[in-house]
């Protein structure tokens, strides 16, 4: 089935697979994007599907070789786990889109799940969560902290990235089974992007693609999790760090039905992290709070449940509720502000709106938001709407959330220094 969506060529291959084309002429190269609809929020062990990136990063039983033929075009490959999804991106001369599709093909129906490939990346995985987050002062704090106590259930509040021991757990055949229920034609958007002929594209994509049997399932999306109707707080113990730190949560409106609230909370802490002149929200504390939507921070790639976060730094002998006080005030601040409120909003809102048109000029990228858009959203062009929706952001809507924000119920968890404590939370209610 092909439709045409603005820029975007849509098919839909007999085996389930959508491939999206988005034609640039003239830059003379080509993205691709395979993405399957599967991220931390549908795995069933924890660090599956983190595992399962790297694992098929580049690699396959019939095509190891290909990632040196992609270099030696003058090409590079990345790859990405998120909460809703995973992403496999190349870019390369245009000339050799093939090999990137064939890359992709192989990874996809024949993945290299060894014992031996398995252990290896096990350690890899380790080796980062160590260095990323174990090791590193107040390491994944909203990443993984705040979640952990904003969502009680498994699917929307557990560690995505990988716990050390338990990725030791995870065998091959767990791993198999993961990659043959979810990392399949039926749960896969391959996305391209450059100096292509779409019709060619398509041509190509079902001649390399079409031959793979209509396998694989799209995952059920987790139900959200009820509104907390009181507070959480949990206080851990981090031997690497020197002073303390908060993060503070709450839960947002849903990104795809309730759009305009959640951009307004979107503008709302891109107005509190750039702090503008003229709108005063600090105070005597001297606290300088770090705020995004969503974990991983940012806010237009995610489903709901959602959260808006924002984490300090400050002496140990300010206690977690102090520094919720203040977090408070700040948003109460914002939604009794006046005419200066407006100005600095439409300031932040275009550096927002400068920021993501700069991001779709990466051909990457392109290829990437186009399969989120429609994996997500039903819409290819998702992402090139959002800077004339952020610019159009009403103050009134801003201070409408920051309102609600500021007596909602949060989860809060502070990080203290301790030179003999591990790094574990306490958790209170």
């Amino acid at each position: 089935m092909t439709t045409i969506t603005g820029p975007v060529r849509v098919e839909r291959l007999d085996n389930g697979l959508t491939v999206l084309v988005r034609p640039l002429p003239g830059v003379q190269a080509a993205a691709t994007c395979l993405h399957y609809g599967v991220g931390f929020r549908n795995e069933p062990v924890p660090g599956a599907a983190h595992l399962a990136e790297h694992v098929l990063s580049g690699f396959s039983a019939a095509g190891a070789g290909y990632l040196d033929d992609i270099a030696r075009l003058g090409g590079s490959t990345n790859a990405r786990t998120s909460l809703d999804y995973t992403q496999y991106l190349q870019v390369l001369p245009a000339g050799g889109l093939d090999v990137a599709l064939r890359l992709e093909r192989d990874r996809m129906a024949t993945p290299a799940l060894t014992a031996e490939r398995v252990g290896e990346q096990v350690a890899v995985v380790q080796a980062e969560i160590r260095r990323n987050i174990l090791q590193r002062p107040h390491g994944g704090l909203v990443l993984f902290g705040l979640p952990a106590l904003l969502f009680p259930s498994f699917a929307h509040g557990h560690n995505g990235y990988g716990d050390v021991d338990a990725l030791a757990q995870v065998s091959p055949a767990q791993l198999q089974d993961f990659v043959d229920d979810y990392c399949q034609p039926a749960n896969a958007w391959l996305g391209i992007a450059g100096d292509v002929d779409p019709d060619a594209v398509v041509a190509e994509a079902r001649e390399v693609f079409g031959g793979l049997p209509r396998a694989g399932r799209r995952p059920i999306v987790p139900p959200a999790d009820a509104v907390p109707e009181t507070g959480r707080t949990a206080v851990r113990r981090d031997p690497s760090a020197s002073t303390a730190c908060t993060a503070i949560g709450l839960r947002t409106a849903d990104p795809a039905r309730s759009r305009s609230e959640y951009l307004a909370t979107v503008a709302l802490t891109e107005l509190l992290d750039a702090t503008p002149a003229g709108l005063p929200l600090a105070d005597a504390s001297g606290l300088r709070f770090r705020w995004r939507v969503n974990r991983t921070g940012n806010p237009f790639d995610v489903l709901h449940p959602s959260m808006v976060a924002a984490q300090a730094n400050h002496p140990a002998e300010l206690s977690g509720q102090d520094v919720e006080d203040q977090f408070r005030q700040v948003l109460g601040k914002v939604a009794d502000a006046g005419s200066e409120l407006d100005v600095a909003l439409t300031a932040v809102t275009r550096q927002a709106a400068l920021a993501i048109h700069s991001d779709l000029d990466s051909l990457v990228s392109l290829a990437s938001w186009t399969c989120i858009g429609t994996h997500l959203f039903a819409d290819p062009c998702y992402y090139d709407t959002l800077p004339g929706l952020l610019r159009a952001v009403p103050a009134e809507d801003v201070r409408a959330v920051a309102d609600a924000l500021a007596s909602a119920p949060a989860a809060r968890i502070t990080s203290l220094p301790s030179a003999t404590m591990p790094c574990s939370p306490e958790v209170t209610r």
